[in-house]
């Protein structure tokens, strides 16, 4: 007899999918197990109306599960749409632009540290790439997060509130 194929029935026929059927056979099969003893083929007469009853319950926990997970993703979908901020196409054109003046603006050196920086090493291989110390290293990264601490404050000489008509 092929139990695996008579309790995934089971388990389609109260409205599983296959793939969900599937997994519940497994669960059946060891609840059956705990309870008997023993697994149902190595009884001469199985206690079908325990096999059908493990069954049902482990069917019935798993779409409840499977109902749950799916409302819990709707959920995180739902949030995350929300909390993604809606970018202007033309406020990231300036971002790039401002990123690549601030970049030309700095230094031979510190523009060459930085990209090693862009390309994913770290401060240790960047050191090993450039031929410098790991503590001069460490001066540049500073080096550059201050300038570019400066280079994005905004313009305290003109603000828009100085425009009158």
């Amino acid at each position: 007899m092929d139990w695996y194929m008579r309790i995934s029935a089971w388990c389609e026929r109260w409205g599983l999918s296959r793939e969900d059927a599937e997994d519940c056979v497994w669960d059946t099969l060891a609840r059956y197990r705990r309870k008997r003893g023993v697994f149902p083929w190595e009884e001469t007469a199985p206690d079908w109306t325990l096999l059908r009853s493990c069954a049902r319950d482990v069917a019935v926990e798993h779409a409840k599960a499977s109902l749950r997970r799916s409302a819990l993703m709707q959920q995180f979908m739902q949030r995350t749409i929300q909390d993604v901020p809606t970018s202007d196409p033309e406020d990231i054109a300036i971002e790039q632009v401002d990123v690549g003046i601030f970049i030309t603006s700095l230094p031979t050196y510190l523009r060459e540290f930085l990209h090693l920086r862009l390309y994913g090493y770290t401060l240790a291989e960047t050191a090993q790439a450039m031929g410098i110390a790991p503590g001069t290293a460490k001066r540049y990264s500073y080096e550059i997060r201050e300038r570019f601490i400066e280079f994005s404050q905004p313009h305290t000489t003109f603000s828009p509130c100085d425009v009158r008509n």
